[in-house]
């Protein structure tokens, strides 16, 4: 690596679950738009974390999804067989991970709680995963 520039390629990797923590200044066209490059890219499963209204979109396909509120058990269907997380669980390490990081200024916090949670809680998997946590950035793919 001269200079510190690869000189390798770097490989197309699409990741197949996509999971993707709502923040205050995310709009609905942005989510919509992202939704329709996921999927073209190749995503197979994608989940949208609102963790002000604690629940969880689950989109199959840019138009094709259910929302699951906090008493919901949501599992990484074909893309993570036999992978499963409780809603109240993951939201319950989120009030504790906001109490401790009370430092944080507004909703930051919360974010950077609930993507480290599920960053954890998937990486062990034998799936390609990306955890966003975007404000009202461009989409890694």
């Amino acid at each position: 690596m001269p200079n510190g520039i690869p000189t390798q390629p770097i490989p197309d990797l699409v990741p197949d679950f996509v999971i993707e923590v709502l923040r205050v200044g995310n709009t609905r066209a942005e989510l919509s738009r992202k939704r329709r490059e996921y999927f073209h890219a190749g995503v197979r499963l994608l989940w949208i974390v609102d963790p002000r209204d604690r629940t969880v979109a689950v989109f199959s396909s840019p138009e094709t999804f259910t929302i699951a509120n906090e008493e919901a058990v949501l599992d990484g269907a074909d893309v993570l067989p036999g992978w499963q997380i409780s809603l109240s669980d993951l939201f319950l390490r989120l009030d504790i991970g906001k109490r401790a990081k009370q430092a944080f200024i507004g909703d930051t916090a919360s974010y950077c709680v609930l993507w480290s949670v599920l960053r954890r809680l998937v990486r062990c998997h034998d799936a390609l995963i990306e955890v966003c946590c975007f404000g009202n950035q461009q989409s890694p793919i």
